[in-house]
């Protein structure tokens, strides 16, 4: 459980930095494992995170492959990172990356 939290905490805050300039982009990126968004279990995949338009910190997360979806209510720190986000790496606890 608390794994999940933290690769879902790691997760949204990598994201956030990824969607801060870009809210009306989509980013798609395979998640390895699975994970808590929302409060519901989503599945290992590949997945599309967008903004909602004209709704602040707000992400929707859907699998490309069963379109199960799942709203992320965030917030952001006081200030926008100032260089590119970079990519992400998942390492499972059994060690795999």
């Amino acid at each position: 459980m608390k794994t999940n939290l933290l690769k879902s905490v790691v997760l949204v805050a990598s994201l956030l930095g990824a969607l801060g300039s870009a809210s009306a982009e989509t980013l798609h990126a395979r998640i390895p494992f699975g994970f808590s968004a929302g409060g519901q279990a989503m599945p290992a995949g590949d997945y599309s995170i967008r903004t909602i338009p004209n709704v602040p910190y707000v992400l929707l997360f859907e699998n490309e492959t069963t379109k199960m979806q799942a709203i992320v209510f965030v917030r952001s720190g006081m200030s926008a990172p100032t260089k590119p986000a970079t990519p992400l790496m998942f390492t499972s606890g059994a060690g795999e990356t």
